[in-house]
């Protein structure tokens, strides 16, 4: 079965049961190359080959190299000594350790690109499995019991160190590819809803009414109540006198604009209403006309933020896959963007000068007193901005976390017992089985309420950004 803390730790495979991904490979070509990387077998035979280039690299520098044989041996001690060094190769023992002479090698910036460069190709696994190297059956079996159930995701871009740790380039991970597809599913959903939006006629059938409703829900529940127009804003204080004016013009008139002298509709409206999420683009952003104006230049943006992170959040709920905002690299590039929408919308309504301006509030202060205190307010303000953009990111990953760390917990208590060959290990594991549906269908809640939360907070810190404090 697959490992539950694997819904929380991002990896470079994704684990399904092993009876679905067996791994039958029989010789060292077969195998993965970040496998065979961590072979202690395959680490001395580079570490042996990378000996014998820094001694010839260093000949004629006057710098004298240890033995052979005592470097080998502080890279076997230095492998084992901490966990963290683990799958490293021998070049970045040498980085790592820092030794006298090391450092005066690597002073010559050209010798040490050249160094790094040999280096890195005395380390071909293809050439290990072309010098004749072998692996006895019993590693081969070994090796194949816990490939089995695990799912490689090539790197085309990039090399990696272990299944956990990228070595150089650009990595794929398993979140990355789950990120990837809740963007293809976000993208295939919406271009047909966006296609019965435009043909104009009323929301019909399950799918349509579904989605439709969770889109007005984020427009008219999220947006439209926390983002606030600013021309709307602005002309508030001038809405009471005009009421009157156009009160009496009213009363004048009421019915002249909107009907002809037969009684009739001088427009002539289909029969079939407007889609509610089709209303946000009749409505011009721009418009005077509208009080949201302001609020619905952003709901794409909020709209796009809600349903990724659901779409996120679910597939934590599926068999083998996991949620990739448990991970705190997703959660702050999304915070990351609701900084950035907002310092760029503040910028282009006051000014780049004038947005950083705004983050200190009017309060009127004396001039003797405001060249000492504005600089405080600001850098505590600006501070402020960071941290609340970064707590927006960790509310949301703790949030992912606690659910996953919980449940986990409890699937763990029928095992443990399980161990201990307890006599109370039925009623556990019944107990654990029913926890653990019953905590998942909190996560589900848990999953749509963090994705309202977030995409809530983002409206708000945007709808701050675009008005003057």
């Amino acid at each position: 079965m697959a490992s539950a803390e694997l819904h929380i730790k991002d990896s470079f495979y994704f684990e399904v049961p092993k009876l679905l991904w067996p791994s039958n490979r029989k010789s060292i070509a077969e195998f993965p190359d970040v496998w065979v990387k961590n072979d202690p077998q395959f680490q001395s035979w580079e570490a042996d080959r990378q000996c014998d280039a820094l001694a010839k690299a260093a000949a004629g520098t006057g710098v004298v190299v240890p033995p052979k044989a005592q470097l080998l041996s502080d890279y076997e001690h230095w492998l084992h000594a901490d966990h963290a060094n683990f799958g490293k190769p021998f070049d970045i023992f040498l980085e790592e350790q820092s030794s006298e002479w090391y450092g005066q090698l690597t002073k010559d910036a050209a010798w040490k690109t050249k160094w790094h460069k040999s280096a890195a190709v005395l380390g071909d696994t293809r050439e290990y499995a072309a010098s004749g190297a072998k692996w006895d059956l019993a590693k081969i079996d070994a090796y194949n019991y816990h490939l089995s159930g695990k799912i490689v995701i090539p790197q085309p871009f990039g090399e990696l160190r272990n299944l956990y740790q990228g070595e150089t380039g650009f990595c794929i991970s398993k979140f990355m590819v789950i990120e990837a597809a809740v963007f293809l599913i976000l993208l295939v959903v919406f271009a047909r809803i966006g296609k019965k939006v435009a043909s104009g006629g009323a929301p019909r059938g399950r799918f349509w009414n579904f989605f439709e409703t969770m889109l007005v829900f984020v427009r008219d529940e999220i947006a439209r109540k926390a983002i606030q127009t600013h021309a709307h804003h602005d002309d508030e204080h001038g809405s009471e006198h005009g009421s009157e004016h156009g009160s009496a013009q009213s009363d004048h008139s009421p019915h002249d604009e909107g009907h002809s002298k037969d009684g009739h509709s001088k427009d002539n409206h289909p029969k079939d209403s407007h889609s509610h999420v089709g209303h946000t683009a009749h409505h011009g952003a721009d418009s005077h006309d509208n009080p949201h104006a302001d609020a619905d230049r952003f709901v794409p943006l909020l709209w796009t933020v809600f349903f990724f992170i659901l779409g996120c959040n679910l597939m934590g709920m599926l068999p083998w896959l996991g949620a990739p905002t448990s991970s705190w690299g997703a959660t702050i590039a999304m915070a990351s963007i609701t900084f950035l929408t907002g310092m760029l919308s503040g910028s282009k309504r006051f000014g780049f000068f004038g947005y950083w301006a705004n983050q200190v509030p009017s309060m009127g202060l004396p001039f003797v007193l405001a060249i000492v205190l504005v600089p405080v307010i600001f850098f505590i303000e600006v501070l402020g901005l960071v941290i609340k953009h970064t707590v927006l990111s960790v509310r949301l990953l703790a949030n992912m976390i606690a659910g996953h760390l919980v449940l986990l917990a409890i699937l763990m208590l029928a095992f443990s017992v399980e161990g201990a060959a307890s006599s109370s290990w039925v009623p556990t594991a019944i107990a654990a089985a029913v926890g653990s549906a019953l905590l998942s269908c909190l996560e589900l809640f848990v999953a749509f309420l963090q994705a309202y939360v977030f995409t809530l907070l983002s409206a708000l810190f945007i709808n701050a950004a675009i008005h003057k404090h």
